[in-house]
This record gives C-alpha cells, structure tokens and sequence, in this order.
C-alpha cells in the first residue's frame, strides 16, 4: 500500500504539466473556466413600454385590452384613462388594442423603436 506523501507526489504529478526539462508547471483553471477580459454585453431582460390608447378624438379609452405578440406574448388592461404600462423583452412586436369591436394592430421593434405606444381605436 501506498503512503500518503506517496500518492499525493503521483497525483500532484499527473495534474502536472512538462513544460521543460526539469520544469513542472500546473495548469490554471480549465479553458472552460477561465475568465475573459472582455466584458459581455448583456440584452435587458425586459423593457418597460408604455402607451395610451385613444379615440379619434383622443380621449383615453379604459379597460381596453393591450396585446404584445412576438415570440413571447404579453397582454395588459388600460386604466380608465386609457394608459397602459407593461415590461416586454426585446424583439418585434405585433401590437394590438381592442375595445368592444374596434381593434388597432402596429408593428414594432421593442429596443429600438420608441418605448411609448399610442393606439388610436376608431
């Protein structure tokens, strides 16, 4: 059997790296692990879209419904003065706004195009 000073020698030796005659160099962290100088860029997980939905005479219409279609969907209720608030990831939106049977769908692209919605039902 093996002593201890024994076998961590032989386990020190196989983690060990040759580098030259003579000379044992011990690996760092595995590549998977080691860190980068580069800082990563992170997309927000979400982002915060408001928007008001309105008649053609522009007064807010409440508990009208605000539905986000993309790759996720979303939906909120407007308030009674027809402002709406909701958290969406960024992406390409189908946006719609129904009340009753009037509806209003738009295109966007949340992150670059304006974060403030107006819908106007007619």
């Amino acid at each position: 059997m093996l002593r201890s000073e024994e076998m961590i020698r032989r386990a020190l030796l196989l983690a060990a790296v040759v580098t030259g005659p003579g000379v044992l160099a011990f690996p760092a962290d595995p590549p998977a692990a080691q860190k980068s100088d580069t800082p990563k860029t992170k997309a927000p997980a979400s982002i915060p879209v408001s928007g008001k939905v309105v008649d053609r005479d522009g007064k807010g219409i409440g508990n009208a419904e605000v539905i986000f279609a993309g790759s996720k969907t979303a939906k909120t209720t407007t308030d009674a003065q027809g402002a709406f608030n909701q958290e969406v990831a960024p992406g390409k939106y189908t946006v719609t706004a129904k009340s009753g049977a009037k509806t209003k769908t738009v295109q966007v692209d949340i992150g670059k195009d304006s974060r403030a919605l107006s819908l106007i039902l007619e």
